[in-house]
């Protein structure tokens, strides 16, 4: 079997992990999922953020996965696909050809940015899924545990010696 080809990804400046990038033009595009509407906009405050992905944790597996989630849900707030990535937003039916551009694009960010953020064995896994949210929703399935049993040894002073 052939090696995958991965799509070019822009190099990272070494500028801070959150700099503030020149003032966007007010964009406004709104989708639909159900009864939630969500926006693309990159006006905000009048500057959009960017992030230098380098510089995330990179998904190894179970040992990282709520550090990686919680980092990640943060990025894609912030990039305005946390919907698209987390429910699976869709646009309307109704939506216009920009609305659904724009969510096309927001879709193919996040995507590009998922696969900048995990380890190779995990892109192995992901990269041919391209949807962010089957590719969020594999992840979540194959890592996220209830650990509230591994607290169970635990009392006031410390570890007691016993073994959940």
């Amino acid at each position: 079997m052939a090696d995958p080809v991965y799509p070019t990804l822009p190099p990272n400046d070494d500028s801070d992990l959150f700099a503030t990038a020149p003032e966007q033009p007010d964009i406004e595009h709104l989708f639909e999922m159900s009864d939630t509407k969500f926006s693309s906009s990159l006006s905000g405050a009048g500057k959009a953020t960017t992030v230098k992905y380098s510089e995330l944790p990179k998904l190894e597996g179970q040992n990282n996965y709520r550090t990686w989630t919680s980092a990640m849900k943060l990025v894609f707030r912030t990039m305005g696909c946390w919907d698209i990535v987390e429910a699976g937003a869709t646009p309307a039916a109704t939506a216009s050809a920009s609305e659904s551009s724009a969510f096309e694009t927001l879709q193919n960010n996040a995507a590009t940015v998922m696969i900048q953020v995990v380890s190779s064995t995990i892109l192995n896994q992901i990269v041919e899924l391209e949807d962010p949210h089957k590719m969020w929703t594999y992840l979540k399935d194959q890592y996220y545990r209830d650990n509230s049993l591994l607290f169970e040894g635990y009392t006031e002073d410390g570890y007691d010696g016993e073994v959940a």
